[in-house]
């Protein structure tokens, strides 16, 4: 019994090329369509899906920016905090709970 895929006739043939042919053609008319939606649709879901569709079939599923051994150097953020000591009127945040103490207690509608 042979295996594999079928002879194909030759009016399928033409078909497959006649179709082959057009999707060919169309293909930059999807891409801009798509490019449309991802720049212009309405809804931020929408245009994720459309730039992520772009993004995988441009660069593949598996594609990062960083190399391995450039991910950690390149991601490390440094912060400099400057403590300034000043003389004004506020009180620390964190030192008044007063107000919490007597939370609920002048409800208006007890």
């Amino acid at each position: 019994m042979p295996r594999g895929r079928p002879v194909l006739s030759r009016g399928t043939k033409q078909r497959k090329k006649e179709f082959d042919s057009k999707l060919s053609a169309y293909s930059l008319t999807a891409l801009n369509n798509v490019i449309e939606i991802a720049e212009k649709a309405f809804n931020t879901e929408t245009r994720l899906r459309a730039n992520t569709y772009i993004l995988d079939h441009a660069y593949g599923k598996d594609y990062t920016v960083f190399k391995p051994e450039q991910e950690q150097s390149d991601t490390e953020m440094k912060i400099r905090l400057n403590i300034v000591n000043s003389t004004s009127d506020s009180e620390p945040w964190n030192d008044d709970t007063s107000e919490l103490d007597n939370w609920g207690e002048d409800d208006i509608y007890k």
